[in-house]
């Protein structure tokens, strides 16, 4: 044999193995074949289960080898003899991508599902024999059958035997696939059967298969009529099956709804909020809620929200609508999320533009046995069975898990404690073939391929998770300040006064208990002498013959009255007595308090110093993990060169300066932090402000080396100014400020927004004003830049600006963004107020 005559072959049996290794059950099998009729512009697709093989049709090939059946047909265009060749009879046949890449749609305008040309192969897991019965309109009808055994049999793929006849179809056009001796026919039947058996005497029968098959399909295709114009409908042994479907009716109890756009170019999302979202779960302040809430539709509730500024911070507005309490929205400007990924340097991996609706529902608000639908089907049912934030491709489910974009790590990682939840919320984004081309599902349809596209869909909806959770947060939080308030209202205390003033009103009200005491003591006595005399005064009249025995017997009755009520006065006031003493034995802890606030004041001043420094120390352990990377490199090399006899007098000393240069730059970033270390930032010292720049200058210059990142600093005093402050305090708060504005102009130099970074800071005390030319703050944290956890950074903490507020409030100094924007038209320049620690 020649080598040009060589070639590969493949056994019969690697077509079996695809089959079983590309498809992971049953259900996906079917949806394969829902989609092939999708794909055809079929209307509708019947997916028949026939468990004991009574429908096989009379002149099917496989007759009399059927151990039940399942049949799928649609009204879709049918297939001539070289669509069958093409479709069914070629593995692997891509024509459907190659419809996609070229962006061609099907002549009801459908771009095609399926793509790989391997999803008939899954048919394997339902049975043995396939028979295709089909038709184009106007043209010859064919049946085609085969069966999967013959490919673990035969030695060529060429020796598997298919059957074709032309027949005239039963339809005009169409196709109907007939599976035949079914894998596992018991599947479909023996749950219920056991059921039985479980419920024996009980009364109680449950076709637990079918309830599955039902949920299955009903999470596979689409249970939202708006993002689909196909129908499935099922038939199990003569039973019809209704898919579930998230009606309208079950939307309606939804608390909260977010509705989602992304254009390829910004995310919008829009959110609206019922009262009930607030409903707590106390009767106690359940009746609070409807008294300063519902009674007046949530008027007040509103303007204390707009006091809280959340109108602002969230673009919120009162709701027009009766249905909703409140609305806002957010827009996000793809390009600006971080760590966004791109294929060159001036193209994003663009995921495509796609839509998404997601609901919170209050399952606490709805009785269980509330029916929404005509399969009786509760409530909160159908909310546990279809929850979580489904992805459909054209009205077909991608498999993900359920709580993949960590919806339950909110409230483990203090994101969110009051952000959306997986048990509890419902909702889908929807793509489709022709947008989200780039969007590539696994082999076995059980997600997405990981890719720069995948990912940045993956950061968009994040994002999402991220606002929806600031948002739900400061809601929840408003109300529970709100109802704070009313109750410290009801109880004379003033919202607005501070705890040291709320333990001062204890302190003086405790200091009056002495007296009130005394005056209770002086109360009884004379409660007690008048009692006494009232007494004497009914004995002798009780005692007086001269007056008639009806008025003796009334006052003989009254002073039987008479006594309970002076045993109660008397250990009434008795209980009054010991209840001014317990008071009066209180009256030192308010200052006891107020030792204590100060300690916790001061604890939570080394707590902000603590958390700044360890910021800092994060910063200096990045660097110092770069100069000993580069360090070790250069070691193992000149190693290498002496073990060889490669290495020179020249090539060592090289080496020995780069150590020491190495040494010396560690040493400039130690000394940049000593100064925040414990045993000196007790230390407070006269700063000049010339000198401290052009430390923080030098510490930079050498950080930014290669970066393409400088400080451009001007002083716009024309005296020497200096301040009074510990070093180390004021150097976490401007590396704070100037590692903030690092980080993103490394974003943008990266996205080439800019051509150079820079950064400046422009000195005129007690202000510092300091801003740089990147991208700006983003618009969704304008109003909660300050605030802890508030963050737009992909691994943010969201504390270090929170940080500089606490560093420079504790030497009654301030920081505010000002109102000036740059070409963008964002918010960009910082201002601090040193007025508290300039020295004199």
């Amino acid at each position: 044999m020649s080598e040009s005559s060589l070639h590969f072959t493949v056994h019969p049996s690697v077509v079996y193995q695809l089959g079983e290794s590309l498809i992971s059950d049953a259900m996906q099998a079917i949806i394969e074949l829902v989609k092939n009729s999708y794909d055809a512009d079929a209307s509708y697709s019947k997916v028949i289960i026939d468990t004991q093989g009574v429908t096989i049709p009379d002149d099917s090939f496989y007759k009399n080898k059927s151990r039940g059946v399942i049949i799928i047909e649609d009204d879709g265009f049918g297939m001539n003899h070289d669509d069958l060749i093409e479709g069914w009879l070629t593995i692997s046949n891509r024509h459907k991508l190659d419809m996609k890449k070229k962006k061609k749609l099907t002549a009801k305008g459908r771009t095609p599902l399926g793509d790989k040309g391997l999803g008939r192969l899954g048919v394997q897991k339902l049975g043995k024999n396939v028979e295709i019965y089909t038709q184009k309109k106007d043209k010859t009808g064919y049946h085609l059958g085969f069966s999967w055994q013959e490919f673990t049999s035969v030695d060529k793929l060429e020796d598997v035997k298919v059957n074709l006849n032309e027949i005239s179809y039963l339809k005009p056009y169409g196709t109907r696939i007939v599976v035949s001796d079914l894998m596992e026919p018991e599947f479909w039947k023996m749950d219920i059967v056991n059921e039985k058996k479980r419920n024996e005497g009980k009364g109680k029968e449950r076709p637990v298969a079918i309830e599955r098959l039902k949920k299955e399909l009903s999470s596979l295709i689409s249970p939202y009529k708006d993002i689909r114009d196909f129908t499935v409908y099922i038939e199990i042994d003569g039973k019809v099956i209704d898919l579930i479907e998230i009606s309208d009716a079950l939307r309606n109890y939804a608390s909260l709804k977010y509705n989602l756009k992304f254009d390829s170019k910004h995310l919008l999302i829009n959110g609206h909020v019922k009262l009930n979202y607030f409903m707590p779960r106390s009767k106690q302040e359940i009746s609070v809620f409807n008294t300063i809430v519902l009674n007046d539709d949530g008027e007040k509730f509103y303007k204390f929200l707009e006091s809280q500024n959340l109108p602002y911070k969230y673009k919120m507005i009162k709701s027009k609508t009766k249905k909703w309490f409140v609305e806002f929205e957010c827009k996000k400007e793809f390009s600006d999320i971080d760590r966004i990924e791109f294929i060159t340097k001036n193209d994003i991996a663009n995921p495509g533009s796609f839509i998404g609706e997601i609901e919170f529902f209050n399952l606490n608000l709805t009785s269980d046995k509330k029916l929404i639908n005509s399969n009786n089907i509760e409530y909160s049912q159908i909310i546990k069975n279809f929850s979580g934030i489904k992805v459909f491709r054209d009205g077909f489910v991608i498999r993900v898990d359920q709580d993949w974009l960590g919806l339950g790590q909110q409230q483990t990682s203090g994101a969110s404690y009051y952000g959306l939840r997986p048990l509890n919320t419902l909702g889908y984004i929807s793509l489709s073939a022709r947008e989200n081309l780039k969007l590539e599902e696994t082999t076995d349809r059980e997600g997405f391929k990981d890719s720069p596209y995948y990912r940045n869909f993956f950061s968009l909806l994040k994002e999402f998770i991220s606002f929806s959770g600031n948002v739900q947060e400061d809601l929840r939080r408003s109300w529970l300040k709100y109802y704070k308030e009313h109750q410290e209202t009801e109880s004379g205390i003033d919202p607005n006064d501070a705890i040291e003033d709320i333990s001062k009103i204890i302190k003086n009200t405790l200091s009056d208990a002495k007296d009130h005491k005394k005056n209770i003591i002086t109360l009884k006595d004379n409660i007690s002498k008048n009692i006494s005399n009232s007494t004497s005064m009914i004995e002798n009249i009780a005692k007086n013959d001269e007056l008639s025995s009806d008025i003796r017997n009334r006052a003989l009755d009254l002073l039987d009255q008479f006594k309970p009520i002076k045993d109660e006065a008397d250990s009434f006031l008795s209980r009054m007595g010991e209840y001014m003493s317990e008071l009066d034995s209180l009256k030192e802890h308010p200052n006891i308090i107020d030792e204590r606030i100060k300690e916790l004041n001061h604890q939570l001043e080394m707590m902000y110093e603590a958390v700044a420094l360890g910021l800092a120390a994060e910063v200096l352990s990045h660097e110092i993990g770069n100069i000993t990377d580069q360090l070790s490199i250069r070691a193992k090399k000149i190693k290498s060169d002496l073990s060889n006899g490669k290495s020179s007098e020249r090539s060592i000393l090289t080496f020995i300066e780069y150590v020491y240069s190495s040494v010396s730059a560690l040493q400039k970033q130690m000394s940049y932090i000593t100064p925040s270390l414990r045993f000196v930032r007790e230390k407070r010292s006269v700063i000049n402000i010339d000198n401290f720049f052009t430390e923080v200058t030098d510490y930079f210059k050498a950080r930014w080396k290669g970066k393409n990142i400088c400080l451009d600093i001007i002083n716009n005093n024309k005296s020497q100014l200096s301040i009074l402050v510990n070093k180390g305090k004021l150097i976490q708060i401007i590396d704070n400020l100037i590692v903030n504005s690092e980080y993103w102009l490394k974003e943008d130099l990266k996205q080439e927004k800019i051509n150079k970074g820079i950064i400046n800071v422009i000195i005129s005390l007690p202000s510092i004003f300091i801003y740089d030319n990147g991208r700006g703050i983003d618009p969704s944290v304008e109003f909660t830049l300050f605030d802890p956890f508030i963050t737009t950074k992909y691994n943010g903490r969201g504390l270090g600006l929170f940080i500089v507020k606490q560093l420079l409030d504790s030497e009654g100094c301030d920081i505010e963004l000002l109102p000036e924007r740059n070409r963008r038209k964002r918010l960009f320049k910082f201002k601090l107020n040193l007025e508290g620690i300039i020295n004199e």
